[in-house]
């Protein structure tokens, strides 16, 4: 897979950060993080042509918000060791029982994107894409005002609180603002990525009531990933009704269509899988599945492959956290966060587990 490098900011710096740092974005990074997405807020996947993404006003500004939140979920989790990241709905938002992200008394605006989860603290993140804000580099090195979207981003982050169980409030969390500056050969911008982390709220949550949560959100992650995969008609967490009222149901793992995949590396890949084709996920339950897939695409045309490994399915089984997910990286392979993504014609035969 490519890599791109775009200049870099980040508040608190990093050792060795000048305004000459560059970050490394690896394609298949954003890859996993698009597909991510997808599975969480059914978002087309970002595609890239020549003058950039969407075409009009409104279409650009539409992609690049896409683009915003595909490139800070893949920041955040490649980078700044996020675990998962589930999207906010409405301005109370119940993303476990008992527990709101909600905005704080008096305060009016947009929610921020996403509430998650590191392996030991709460956060709270907000993306922002852009192709325009004139000279970043004198706005972050040279004491000028930060660009607007990153002011904007913070604003968002800065507005809202995490109450659990109802009587634990304000409690503390990781306020992430990302703002990305996309960029062309046409245009002619420096690229950017730039991160705030504040640390917001009061005091943070007891391990044990932080582990509770987090436990939960992944359940409630993996469950909207498995609808999405095509293998239930799992519906909304939140009622379009009532968007503080949370709809809770029993976490089923879908046993009965895990597989072992083997790729051409001999790699084997085990858990639940789905194609990514055409915009829309394809269950695979049988090598046959793979054949009739691959045949119907141009050798030339990328097919993507993504399985919810079998280690967080079985955990969330159990109503047990897990933080440490084993990741991998290897040529067209990545695994991250419980999710792999590969090349779907790497794929040599399907077993059942």
């Amino acid at each position: 897979m490519n890599a791109r490098k775009v200049r870099h900011y980040r508040m608190p710096t990093l050792p060795g950060m000048s305004t000459k740092t560059k970050l490394t974005l690896d394609l298949l990074d954003l890859a996993h993080a698009s597909i991510s997405e997808l599975g969480l807020t059914g978002d087309r996947m970002l595609t890239w042509r020549g003058g950039g993404p969407g075409l009009g006003r409104e279409l650009r500004r539409a992609y690049s918000n896409i683009h915003g939140r595909i490139f800070a979920r893949s920041y955040l989790e490649a980078n700044e060791d996020v675990n998962g990241l589930l999207p906010i709905e409405g301005n109370n938002f119940s993303f476990v029982p008992g527990a709101l992200v909600r905005l704080r008394n008096g305060k009016r605006g947009d929610m921020p994107d996403w509430i998650g989860w590191t392996a030991t603290e709460l956060i709270v993140a907000e993306a922002k894409g852009t192709s325009i804000g004139g000279d970043w580099e004198k706005s972050f090195w040279h004491g000028c005002a930060t660009p607007q979207c990153l002011r904007t981003a913070q604003e968002q982050v800065a507005r809202v609180q995490i109450d659990l169980n109802r009587y634990i409030l304000d409690v503390g969390f990781k306020g992430w603002s990302v703002a990305s500056r996309w960029a062309t050969e046409e245009n002619g911008l420096d690229p950017w990525l730039a991160a705030v982390d504040p640390n917001l709220g009061g005091e943070p949550p007891s391990p044990e009531e932080f582990r509770i949560s987090a436990a939960e959100m992944q359940r409630k992650a993996l469950q909207r990933m498995i609808a999405a995969f095509g293998f239930s008609n799992w519906t909304p967490m939140v009622s379009h009704k009532d968007p503080a009222r949370f709809t809770e149901i029993d976490f089923r793992s879908y046993r009965e269509y895990w597989r072992r995949l083997v790729l051409s590396d001999e790699r084997e890949v085990r858990g639940l899988s789905a194609a990514y084709i055409g915009e829309r996920f394809v269950p695979i339950i049988d090598a046959e599945d793979v054949v009739a897939l691959t045949q119907l695409f141009a050798e030339d045309e990328f097919l993507w492959l993504a399985t919810i490994l079998e280690t967080p399915l079985a955990r969330a089984e159990q109503g047990l956290f897990f933080s440490e997910y084993e990741g991998e990286r290897s040529g067209g392979y990545l695994s991250r966060n419980g999710l792999a993504v590969a090349d779907l014609r790497q794929v040599r035969t399907v077993y059942p587990i």
